[in-house]
């Protein structure tokens, strides 16, 4: 498997071929279940074990449902390396087989970390917006401003849902969700991930 180097923000061109992560069949099942309940808007959790492919299952899904049909992702987490986990799979799963649709699409990648962009830098342009949740609250007035206020539909991703819970959580989605009520659907999924002992 290659790696992928992290900058900030950029352009993730659509590669032509198959996506070289072939999904297992329980990932398949799953983009089922999240292909039946995306017919409206709603909330819902993707639930694999631990090493399941939670993120690469979420990205394949999203990439076709959402980035695809030109649709707005914002994914949230509480750790940058869960946030270059996600820009690494979209990056290596940004293939003709999942993207037919478009050429490439737009991402920034924000947190407080030295290598990452600052909420005041979100463009309406961008198509996926991957955060931690703390520099996101920090810099709510910017999201709200330059990205949910032009939107259509857009998909809330939140990594490690259980999380979601917190105080600072609840803040931010209340806020995406208050600041986009008024314009169009918001879907909301989580990434659960059950830890098996034996």
């Amino acid at each position: 498997m290659k790696t992928v180097e992290v900058t900030y923000a950029g352009w993730i061109k659509v590669e032509r071929g198959e996506a070289p992560k072939e999904l297992y069949s329980h990932q398949n099942e799953a983009i089922k279940a999240l292909n039946e309940t995306n017919k409206s808007a709603f909330e819902g959790l993707l639930v694999l074990p631990t090493g399941g492919g939670k993120t690469l299952t979420a990205v394949h899904w999203l990439l076709r449902n959402f980035i695809n049909n030109k649709k707005k992702v914002l994914w949230i987490a509480h750790r940058h390396e869960l946030l270059d986990q996600a820009l690494e799979t979209l990056r290596l799963s940004a293939y003709l087989s999942l993207l037919s649709n478009v050429s490439g699409f737009r991402y920034r990648i924000i947190s407080g970390h030295p290598k990452h962009d600052i909420p005041v830098n979100i463009e309406k342009t961008d198509d996926i917006i991957i955060a931690s949740k703390d520099s996101l609250n920090s810099g709510l007035d910017h999201l709200l401003k330059n990205w949910v206020g032009h939107l259509d539909e857009v998909l809330l991703v939140v990594d490690e849902a259980h999380h979601a819970t917190a105080k600072t959580y609840r803040k931010l989605i209340n806020a995406v969700f208050e600041g986009y009520i008024c314009i169009g659907n918001l879907n909301l999924s989580g990434l659960a991930g059950l830890k098996y002992i034996v």
